[in-house]
């Protein structure tokens, strides 16, 4: 299923829009990770990311994309024919934009561009991470609660977060005691409209009896219509040192591959997860919610 902007029922101002083309920054030749960024948008949405890439000395591609939309092709995605990039990443929602007035939050991609997308992922085999996800059933998942004026500040309570069984560092991951102090999170579970859908949690929201009664998902990989995907319910920020922590596995899970072979620091992902862990985390922002725009693209796309 894919966003389909088409069905969207509210009440939209008319607006015209100018296509240009996508910005490409490239931070390192041989690149395996292309990173998908709003052009307009806040740069803290992906500024935790960005941060690990520099203190590892990772190569990447940022591809930063106008709100006025896209008229290019996805011609970057290879290089002499062959395919670029391994792991496919989307740090802010779905490459989201507010509209002015009424509009509605929306893709700066149609429809048709993120097929291409996804069919250069099924092609290749490339992995694609979701951070600052909200679960709906593109990742196969739902929220746990519903979102509406019944419930508010539900998703701003403090959860620990836990690994899975089977997660790269689970012990280490489960011995900081990680916490959703200061982020907004959606706890998800399995969605009963993708029955066709693998789903695996990687990290657990810890239960907090009064509101979530059980354990529900922080992020999970799912495998949909020969897509393999990871989600983060939970949103990043570089002052966090969660956030900073979990870059690290994603990585590794993006890239089949251990830290090691791609961080010229020569870090492995036991080291680099070790300095990120006991990073100090910075209090400047720490009582910052960072909003997830997914979820208002959610809304008036699927329901």
């Amino acid at each position: 299923m894919r966003l389909n902007f088409k069905k969207i029922v509210l009440s939209l101002l008319p607006f015209t829009l100018s296509f240009t083309s996508a910005e490409e920054v490239d931070d390192g030749a041989g690149a395996e990770i292309v990173i998908f960024v709003n052009k307009d948008g806040n740069e803290s949405e992906y500024a935790s990311a960005i941060k690990t890439f520099n203190d590892y000395q990772i190569p990447y591609v940022r591809k930063e994309f106008s709100k006025d939309g896209y008229s290019g092709t996805f011609d970057f995605l290879y290089k002499d024919g062959q395919a670029r990039f391994s792991a496919l990443v989307f740090p802010n929602g779905r490459v989201t934009f507010r509209g002015d007035g009424d509009v509605a939050w929306k893709s700066t991609l149609t429809d048709d561009q993120w097929n291409t997308i996804e069919q250069y992922a099924r092609d290749t085999q490339a992995r694609i991470v979701y951070l600052n996800e909200f679960p709906h059933e593109l990742t196969c998942t739902q929220v746990y609660n519903d979102y509406g004026d019944n419930n508010p500040g539900y998703f701003d309570v403090v959860q620990t977060v836990e690994a899975a069984e089977g997660t790269s560092m689970a012990d280490e991951i489960n011995e900081l005691k990680m916490t959703t102090e200061g982020i907004h999170h959606y706890p998800a579970v399995n969605n009963p409209k993708t029955p066709d859908c693998k789903v695996e949690p990687m990290l657990y929201f810890a239960p907090e009896m009064q509101i979530y009664p059980e354990r529900t998902y922080a992020a999970v990989t799912a495998e949909r219509d020969g897509l393999e995907m990871l989600a983060f319910y939970l949103a990043f920020g570089d002052w966090s040192r969660a956030s900073n922590t979990l870059n690290v596995i994603w990585l590794q899970w993006a890239l089949r591959k251990d830290l090691k072979q791609i961080a010229t620091t020569g870090d492995t992902t036991k080291t680099a997860f070790g300095k990120a862990s006991a990073a100090d985390k910075t209090t400047t922002a720490g009582v910052l919610l960072i909003t997830l725009s997914t979820i208002f693209t959610i809304f008036v796309t699927l329901f």
